[in-house]
């Protein structure tokens, strides 16, 4: 089962914003979550948001802006010619580091 959860907020994201995709986690739909935002002012502290839940075993949350996006198009057409960490593979070692 897939779950897409789509908002459009005009602020940064806080503890409730990860809180709630974090509530949409459960055994039958999936504990992987993708934030997809234009930018983000403070990557650290939204880091340590989704470390923290990760940390609690609420679910794992990759967050992603304009700048990944493009690099993850970069690395799409890389792959095809070898392996190597990828920017996903990265964010995902640094959630549970």
């Amino acid at each position: 089962m897939s779950l897409l959860n789509a908002k459009n907020y005009g602020k940064e994201i806080g503890n409730p914003e990860v809180d709630q995709l974090a509530g949409r986690f459960s055994p039958s739909r999936g504990k992987l979550g993708i934030l997809v935002v234009r930018s983000v002012e403070n990557k650290a502290l939204l880091l340590k948001r989704c470390k923290d839940t990760a940390n609690d075993q609420r679910g794992f949350i990759l967050v992603l802006d304009d700048a990944d996006l493009a690099e993850l198009i970069k690395q799409r057409s890389a792959l095809m010619y070898g392996y190597g960490e990828t920017l996903l593979y990265q964010q995902f070692k640094a959630l549970i580091s």
